[in-house]
């Protein structure tokens, strides 16, 4: 599948955001139980079909990003650092 592309300050990207979108909501076919019934949720909430398929296909798409991997990896490092702290194991002074 292809990645979405990247929106960094700056930068450009290969592949229009829309026509990637477009595409792939257009072929979108749920693979599982879990993303069926995430597909009539958003349908049940007044989404249209192909709003919908879009939503879950960036869903799908949004671990493919480096900058968004980087990002839940920091994310993932703040709670741990929070837990600690609510622990004792670590303080702000330390």
């Amino acid at each position: 599948m292809k990645n979405m592309p990247s929106s960094s300050a700056g930068g450009s990207s290969d592949h229009s955001d829309k026509s990637v979108k477009k595409a792939d909501a257009k072929h979108y076919r749920p693979d599982n139980y879990e993303e069926q019934m995430s597909l009539d949720y958003l349908i049940h909430q007044g989404f249209q079909w192909d709003e919908a398929a879009t939503l879950l296909t960036m869903k799908e798409h949004l671990y493919d990003n480096r900058e968004m991997r980087q990002r839940m990896e920091d994310n993932y490092r703040m709670q741990f650092v929070k837990w600690l702290r609510e622990q004792g194991q670590m303080s702000d002074w330390e």
